[in-house]
């Protein structure tokens, strides 16, 4: 497993790899000459792997995360719930779109 997530992230370079998770390459080294790894490191530093693949070794490696989104929604028709989530995300659009104009000014004073 730990060679595949080598190959996938850094194209097999296992010292792009340590310095990726942030571990040095001979604990890199030691994981692979003792199939071990740290899991929950691995799970935070590589992006959109599968927990249920890291684990267990079953399934994708990467998590699918249209699929996911569509599987929450398809579950969860509360219309309640969904008008929740679109205010939620016009508010963070918002307050984008003020972070922006104040980034603007301060950079032209």
């Amino acid at each position: 497993m730990l060679e595949q997530l080598i190959n996938h992230y850094t194209d097999g370079n296992k010292a792009n790899f340590a310095a990726m998770i942030g571990i040095k390459p001979q604990l890199l080294s030691n994981w692979l000459k003792r199939n071990t790894f740290d899991a929950e490191l691995l799970y935070m530093k590589c992006k959109d792997i599968s927990a249920d693949w890291l684990l267990s070794g079953n399934g994708d490696m990467i998590r699918n995360t249209q699929n996911d989104n569509s599987q929450f929604v398809s579950q969860n028709n509360d219309p309640e719930l969904i008008a929740l989530c679109k205010a939620l995300v016009e508010n963070y659009q918002q307050r984008d779109d003020v972070m922006n104009k104040l980034v603007s000014i301060i950079k032209g004073i």
